[in-house]
């Protein structure tokens, strides 16, 4: 920004001449800090007759970040004492939201059961999570998504599995006023 540029709005800013316009100015730029995701993960679900097993995929920066983090003896592996420590420091705090996976009946939030045999992993230098969630009999949709807004998964015809599993599954894009996500139906 040009030296004239600052200094007008400075002035703006400064001057109680223009103190509606300061109100005017600070409301505009606070809706520029909108929510965004700060992490991508591409979710690959497998859906059998009584259980979907999960896998996520860290996009490339959030995978090199945890990499670091994580890979403590640097052999570029998440070893099975590696793995375990992610699981109790970074993965089981995951319950809390769900594990950003809701399941429901109709309209009716049903209880995402606990995830089990989770494991962490490198891959092409891409960082995976892999885990098992059993399925209710009583489902009719699971979505895939962080309100939040902190980290956004996406979901793609090509990455949806079904295995064992009668029903017929359809993968919808969902679209809220100030985040997105990814329902799959039960029919």
């Amino acid at each position: 920004m040009p030296e004239a540029q600052k200094a007008l709005f400075k002035e703006i800013l400064t001057n109680m001449n223009f103190k509606p316009m300061k109100y005017i100015l600070l409301f505009i730029f606070s809706t520029l800090l909108n929510a965004h995701p700060h992490c991508f993960v591409d979710v690959y679900p497998t859906i059998k007759k009584d259980s979907i097993n999960i896998k996520w995929v860290f996009d490339e920066m959030s995978s090199q970040m945890l990499i670091m983090d994580f890979d403590t003896n640097h052999d570029g592996k998440i070893d099975k004492k590696e793995s375990e420590y992610i699981y109790k420091e970074a993965f089981m705090h995951l319950r809390e939201y769900d594990y950003y996976i809701y399941m429901h009946n109709g309209k009716k939030k049903l209880k995402t059961p606990d995830a089990t045999g989770f494991k962490a992993s490198i891959k092409n230098f891409r960082f995976t999570y892999i885990f098992t969630i059993k399925l209710n009999k009583d489902i009719t949709d699971i979505d895939f998504y962080d309100e939040d807004m902190f980290t956004a998964f996406v979901v793609e015809p090509e990455f949806l599995k079904i295995k064992n599993n009668s029903k017929k599954i359809t993968l919808k894009e969902m679209d809220h006023d100030y985040f997105y996500g990814y329902k799959l139906e039960f029919k």
